[in-house]
This record gives structure tokens, C-alpha cells and sequence, in this order.
């Protein structure tokens, strides 16, 4: 990492000005039982050889630091195992489980449960604590990318940073919030779940995983005439791996040098400009089909699209966690947005990985990945004639249930959070559980609506006769 190449330079000009660092014992002691302590002194002592004089353990630390802040670069196939939850610490995937509860419910729900964004993210998690206890700033490049183009990403991890203080007695930046936010991003382009499609392509990034996950999934999702076979670091590439790749094209966000195949530079997060230039340059659009282009912006659809009467069932006998769930796909089946493997598939989640689902005391907010069968975004609501337990130790029991199915992942922003201000306190809960017509459930979203900032906007019809 250049970075650290600098560090190992300011460290040989300031000892041969007769400068050295000093560490407290707390950090030193914290930094010798790191892996990157022993690395570190294998570099220092080829600096005590070249310069010719002993230099103090501080200075073995200073570069253990940067070891330790240094992001991680992986190949796609490593991307794709992830790192074992056991080779995690405790911390940080704590710090990762609080922070995917608390931005979940603002974003896609299932991202709670996602394996392989868990283990991505509670790798970055581990990142940031290092760099941020051993005092290494971090500057993000595309952090004003990242807040213009994923806003709501970016206001969900905002709202959650302070996770980190409770858990790990640490304070992140904006440039922080826009790394997880990028990690985010990608789980929910990779989560979309477009197909792939014919020219091989490799992608080489010299940023971080984070930006690696991102550039894959928007190449995935914006052009789906591609097949990504594997991700490199620009500093491991060489000609002849690159042609035993056989691919058609490199997409890299740094320049390579001398390949050969054609390279296309680009920026992580795939501009319009960007994308043009990957048509051009592998002629994709004499193809017989096109990728389908996001629309990140405003949140489209409020509470008041996604919820109507005929999704709205009151007074719901159910004396189990599954007879909820099923009650709440039917509204979603009949109604055309979702097929019946869905509701089955918002049962598995639950049997897998436990009552995540209870979100707020009292609420359960019932779901399935879009790939299980959801076929428009939309919601169901009931409430129940007597509280169930589905097993969580802080929010049982459940009073209300909403299903959610979407196949966008951006139109449901502002519904979610909506619906957060509509069950948020126990006192808005209390009047939603004791309604007694669906009018007076619609009375009180239209309320919460008329509160917000955006104006409503209809959704489409997805009863079965508009299928």
C-alpha cells in the first residue's frame, strides 16, 4: 500500500534527523499482540541495517499502526468466501450487528441476516476500530460521491454511527459512514439480483474491498451483457495472469500500465459517463438486450402508496410467530405483489436466523429476499387480537405485523421510515394495535405522510388483473 511505502520514507528521513516516535505503553503493549507487530519488526530491522543503529520499539509500532489500518485486498473468490466469523473479533462483529439492526429496518431488512455482507462488513469494522484506536485518520476520496448518490444509504449509516461509541468507545467520521455506506451499497445491488451475462471481464481496484464490492455490483447491475470472472489489486496484476483470464476487457478504477486487453478506467460508483464508455469500448449495445438503469434518488413511494385497505387485515387470531407470518403473505399474495413460495421464504428467514424480524417492541416487520418471489413493492398490516411471542429478548411480544415485499431497491426508503414514525413509540403503537377499521389505520398514515417532506406519489397497481 502506498501509504504505508510513505510511512517507511517520513520514517527513515525523521531518524536520520534524529526524530523519533513515542507511543504510550497502553499502545504498545495493545500492538504486540498483533499479527502485524511481527511484520513490523521485520521491516524495521532492515531499516536499523541501511541506516546502522537500534531504534526504539516505538518506532515498530508506528508501523505495526499502519499494518493494522491498512485495508485488506482480496481477489473476488476471497470476497466471495469471506472471512470466517471466527477469525472476527467479538467486537466487531458486535459493532456489525448493531449496526445492520439499526439501519436495516431504514434500508432492506434481510440485509440483517446476510452472511456474506456480515462477514465483509464486520472485516471493515475491524478496519476502522484499528485505525481509529492507533490514531490513523482515514480520508474517504468519494465520500461526497457516496452522500450524493446513495443519500439515504448515507443518512441510515449516519443515524447509526453512534453504535460505534457504545460498543467500542470510539467516535467515526463521514468518512467512515461513507465506507460502511459503500459496503451497504453494494449488498443491495449484489441482493437486486440481475443476471450475468457474456463478455468476461476483470475488475482491478486499488482502493479497498469496499470499492471493489462496489464497482462489482454496479457492473453487475448496470451491465448485465457482462461477466465479472474474477477481482484483482492493481499491484498484483501482471500480463500473463490477465491472459489466463481470457477475459475481454479490464475495468479498473486505477490506471494499469500495458495490458493486453483493453483497460477502461473508471470511478467505483459507475457514473452514466462511465458506463457509456464500457458500451463503446466493448460495442455492448449490439447486443440483444440492454441493463436496466437505477434510480437512486428521492425515495418514490410513501406508507400511504404501499399500504392500503385491502392489505390491511385487524383483530387477527394467531396463537403462533408463523401463523402471523402467514396471515401477512396472504394479504401480499392476494393482492398480486408476491408469489406463494415468498411467505414460505419469510418463515425460513426466521427459522434460520432467529426473531431479527422484531424491530421495535411490539413490531414485527416480516420479509423475504426480492429474489424469493416478491413482484412489485408494496405492504401488508395486522394487527392482533392477542400479543405472540416470536423469542426476542428486549421487543416480545408482538402486537402488529407488516410484510414487506420490494423489488427496487431504493422506492421503499421513504415507506420504511414512515413506517418507523407510524409503531416508533409506544403511545403511536397503541393507537395503531387498537384500530378498529382499516380507514382508521389509512387516517393515521396519512397523518404521518403529511408530516414528511416528500409528496405522495401512487404506486402501480399489482392486483392479479395488472400483473
Amino acid at each position: 500500500r502506498v501509504s504505508l511505502v510513505l510511512a517507511m520514507a517520513v520514517l527513515m528521513v525523521r531518524v536520520g534527523l534524529g526524530k523519533t516516535v513515542e507511543v504510550t505503553p497502553e499502545q504498545l503493549a495493545s500492538v504486540r499482540r498483533q499479527k502485524e507487530f511481527r511484520a513490523a519488526s521485520n521491516a524495521i530491522a532492515a531499516v536499523e541495517q541501511r541506516l546502522g543503529l537500534a531504534l526504539p520499539e516505538g518506532e515498530t509500532a508506528y508501523v505495526a499502526m499502519h499494518l493494522l489500518g491498512a485495508w485488506t485486498r482480496k481477489t473476488l473468490s476471497d470476497m466471495m468466501a469471506g472471512a470466517q466469523t471466527a477469525e472476527l473479533s467479538p467486537e466487531a462483529l458486535e459493532v456489525t450487528r448493531r449496526l445492520l439492526e439499526e439501519v436495516s429496518p431504514y434500508l432492506l431488512p434481510c440485509l440483517a441476516v446476510d452472511s456474506l455482507l456480515v462477514r465483509n462488513l464486520a472485516t471493515e469494522v475491524g478496519t476502522i476500530l484499528n485505525r481509529l484506536r492507533f490514531g490513523l485518520p482515514m480520508r474517504n476520496p468519494l465520500l461526497e460521491d457516496v452522500r450524493r448518490t446513495y443519500p439515504h444509504i448515507f443518512q441510515a449509516v449516519q443515524r447509526a454511527r453512534a453504535v460505534f461509541r457504545d460498543v467500542a468507545q470510539v467516535d467515526i467520521s463521514e468518512h467512515e459512514v461513507a465506507d460502511l455506506a459503500m459496503h451497504l451499497a453494494a449488498a443491495l445491488e449484489r441482493l437486486k439480483g440481475l443476471p450475468d451475462a457474456r463478455k468476461k471481464v476483470l475488475i482491478v481496484c486499488g482502493e479497498g474491498i469496499a470499492t471493489a464490492w462496489l464497482l462489482l455490483s454496479r457492473v453487475q447491475v448496470e451491465l448485465p451483457q457482462l461477466a465479472v470472472v474474477e477481482v484483482a489489486s492493481a499491484a498484483s496484476l501482471s500480463r500473463q495472469y490477465v491472459s489466463s483470464l481470457g477475459v475481454a476487457a479490464i475495468i479498473s478504477t486505477v490506471p494499469v500500465g500495458d495490458q493486453p486487453v483493453p483497460v477502461i478506467v473508471v470511478s467505483p460508483l459507475l457514473p452514466a459517463e462511465d458506463i457509456a464508455a464500457i458500451r463503446s469500448a466493448l460495442k455492448l449495445d449490439t447486443l440483444h438486450f440492454q441493463a436496466p438503469t437505477p434510480q437512486p434518488g428521492p425515495a418514490r413511494y410513501s406508507l400511504a402508496d404501499l399500504l392500503g385497505a385491502d392489505t390491511i387485515a385487524l383483530g387477527v387470531h394467531a396463537s403462533t410467530w408463523q401463523q402471523v407470518v402467514a396471515r401477512s403473505g396472504e394479504l401480499l399474495v392476494a393482492r398480486g405483489a408476491v408469489e406463494p413460495r415468498y411467505v414460505l421464504a419469510m418463515q425460513r428467514l426466521i427459522e434460520e436466523h432467529g426473531p431479527y424480524v422484531v424491530i421495535l417492541p411490539g413490531v414485527a416487520l416480516l420479509h423475504a429476499y426480492p429474489s424469493d418471489g416478491a413482484k412489485a413493492t408494496r405492504m401488508s398490516l395486522v394487527t392482533l387480537r392477542e400479543p405472540v411471542r416470536f423469542g426476542h429478548p428486549h421487543h416480545d411480544p408482538v402486537r402488529v405485523g407488516v410484510g414487506l415485499a420490494t423489488t427496487d431497491k431504493y422506492a421503499h426508503y421513504g415507506a420504511l421510515r414512515q413506517l418507523l414514525q407510524l409503531v416508533g413509540s409506544p403511545q403511536a403503537l397503541a393507537r395503531v394495535a387498537g384500530a378498529t377499521t382499516p380507514q382508521e389505520i389509512l387516517m393515521l398514515i396519512a397523518g404521518v405522510c403529511r408530516a414528511g417532506d416528500r409528496p405522495l406519489r401512487t404506486a402501480p397497481a399489482t392486483s392479479p388483473s395488472h400483473r
